[in-house]
């Protein structure tokens, strides 16, 4: 476990989404026949077929891996994932859209200034990218500040930056 959680951490960290399958044991196979049960595949002994599901879907959002956790009777150790954040100014101030992932939910914090955006982003850390809405000129007086790890989204207003946020993260 250690080391998948090594290696997802290197893989969200460079903006890929990771699908983590587990091997699940399988059902017995048994039918019966004329003379008493007939166990065919694994179940008979022999080599069958390995049946796997998807387990969880690891994302820079949500980068920890459960792995055996939902049985568990001691207490999970869980931190909440960094959400993702959107930004884009208008003219009454800058929009700023949290997507929470695991939570599937997302807060819009429209009209800000430029110090409470600086506050809002310093006081939750996001996922990156950072991503940008607006016109090209969008996040100009604060790009000085703003981490280098951005992406631009098609929409040209902050009144859809929520939508269009949502839709990028579920896309990843």
């Amino acid at each position: 476990v250690a080391n998948l959680q090594a290696t997802a951490d290197c893989l969200t960290s460079a903006g890929l989404t990771v699908a983590v399958y587990e091997e699940v044991e399988p059902a017995r196979q048994a039918t019966v026949g004329l003379k008493g049960p007939v166990r065919r595949g694994a179940a008979a002994g022999g080599k069958g077929i390995k049946e796997r599901r998807l387990s969880q879907v690891l994302s820079a959002g949500s980068p920890t891996y459960l792995h055996d956790r939902c049985l568990s009777p001691h207490p999970i150790d869980y931190s909440a994932p960094r959400p993702y954040a959107a930004l884009a100014k208008a003219a009454d101030g800058y929009t700023l859209v949290h997507v929470f992932v695991d939570e599937r939910t997302y807060h819009v914090h429209r009209r800000l200034s430029l110090p409470a955006l600086r506050s809002l982003l310093a006081a939750r850390p996001h996922a990156p990218p950072l991503l940008l809405g607006g016109s090209a000129d969008a996040a100009s007086s604060a790009a000085s500040w703003l981490p280098a790890e951005r992406r631009r989204l098609a929409v040209k207003s902050a009144s859809r930056l929520a939508a269009a946020a949502v839709a990028h993260v579920a896309a990843e």
